[in-house]
């Protein structure tokens, strides 16, 4: 595995770990004790509908096909906090689709279900916490590579595969923005349709089986802030070491998010995520994503 991979990704989460204090915080002093909850409960999320579009005429001598992609976007956070209890939720749903100018069937370019799940309860000590961590990822709808010839592969289902992780560990939290999950006993399943079994190993599961169960250590971290006014900055990363199986080969799934905020209702997005899982491909999968749409926050 590239080391050097492994510092770019990580050095986001520290660099920027120092948050100011905002002066949103410091209002809050000002306004009546009635008009301030007393919930522990705190929620806020985000619907995005973005699109992009690049078209050429026919006498465009630069090369390019012209193409129209739309990707919708669901986030939600759901936090609570009372004494030494923390618990925290995050639900992010992502479809994104195609099409491309003399291609009968539009593509896939985004699809995601990801719901995580940290409880922790302080050591009495700083920021570290006892925690339990939970994770499941899939996806919706069935993916498919293409072929030049405009062939394509059945390679996926909606939720096949489906991970699920679950497992005790230590929470060091700064704050609901900066976080990091150590789990070194963490259950992982990994189940898929049968289709994909039928002849050959696949995403983890032996030939002929439709789910497989692992052992293993997980890291989750999250790390989020102001990169400029107006300019949000959002690294996630989860990290999982098989102990069953070649423990060296470290299953790595980072994204970057960066959203810059047109107005009430508009914003930009620039999307960057790195998958390596040496059960699928083997090398490393990368995507990235530029668009511009609507957003309303929850």
């Amino acid at each position: 595995m590239n080391k050097y991979l492994i510092l770019i990704i990580f050095y986001p989460f520290f660099c920027f770990s120092q948050e100011k204090e905002s002066s949103a915080a410091k209002d809050t002093l000002l306004v009546h004790p009635q008009a301030v909850s007393l919930s522990s409960w705190k929620g806020k999320g985000a619907i995005s509908i973005l699109g992009n579009q690049t078209a050429f005429n026919n006498d465009w001598v630069g090369g390019g096909v012209s193409n129209l992609a739309v990707n919708a976007k669901f986030e939600y956070e759901m936090n609570y906090k009372k004494a030494a209890w923390t618990w925290g939720n995050r639900l992010n749903l992502a479809y994104g689709i195609t099409k491309i100018k003399d291609r009968e069937r539009v593509q896939k370019v985004d699809d995601l279900i990801e719901f995580s799940s940290v409880v922790g309860k302080n050591t009495g000590s700083g920021y570290w916490s006892y925690s339990g961590y939970f994770n499941f990822k899939s996806q919706f709808a069935k993916g498919y590579n293409f072929g030049k010839d405009g062939s394509r592969t059945l390679v996926s289902r909606g939720f096949s595969p489906a991970y699920f992780q679950i497992g005790p560990g230590l929470l060091w939290k700064k704050n609901d923005n900066f976080q990091i999950n150590i789990a070194p006993a963490t259950t992982r399943l990994i189940l898929v349709d049968r289709f994909f079994t039928r002849s050959k190993k696949a995403f983890g599961v032996d030939k002929g089986k439709t789910s497989n169960t692992e052992f293993g250590a997980s890291i989750a971290a999250t790390n989020k802030f102001n990169l400029f006014k107006n300019v949000t900055l959002e690294n996630l990363i989860n990290l999982y070491a098989n102990y069953l199986e070649k423990v060296a080969n470290v299953d790595i799934n980072y994204t970057l998010n960066m959203d810059s905020t047109i107005n009430k209702h508009m914003k930009a997005n620039f999307s960057f995520q790195v998958i390596y899982d040496d059960d699928t491909t083997g090398n490393f999968q990368v995507r990235e994503m530029i668009a511009l749409g609507i957003n309303y926050q929850l």
